[in-house]
């Protein structure tokens, strides 16, 4: 996908119209849509890539490698928060849940992933 798709991507997951984030990011007005033909600046990408609480890398679309042992401490860590979920009774999953829910809607909290990476 292109820088234009990706950050257009970011729009749609975060409700979030082009010209909005022109305005909010303050990269100017219109320069979002012109990404479509034009190359944007390295200062408009970070500024953007900011905006959303994201890499620049993952705005251009560059996947870096993780290593086997970076994969299984994230495993590791993903089975200690199970296990600790799982030690909650109903009404404390269901308080976990909905704060879960709250943190996945704000943007400094978010680690976006590619569809992509989300496939494999």
């Amino acid at each position: 996908m292109s820088i234009y798709d990706n950050v257009m991507k970011l729009c749609d997951e975060r409700g979030i119209s082009p010209h909005k984030l022109d305005l909010e990011s303050g990269i100017g007005r219109g320069n979002v849509e012109r990404w479509k033909t034009v190359t944007p600046s390295i200062d408009k990408v970070a500024a953007v890539a900011n905006y959303f609480g994201v890499s620049i890398d993952d705005l251009m679309g560059n996947k870096p490698e993780r290593s086997l042992k970076d994969l299984a401490l994230e495993m590791v860590e993903d089975e200690k928060l199970l296990q600790t979920f799982h030690l909650l009774n109903d009404e404390g999953k269901i308080a976990a849940q909905k704060y879960l829910d709250y943190l996945a809607g704000q943007p400094e909290y978010i680690k976006i992933y590619l569809a992509e990476e989300i496939e494999a």
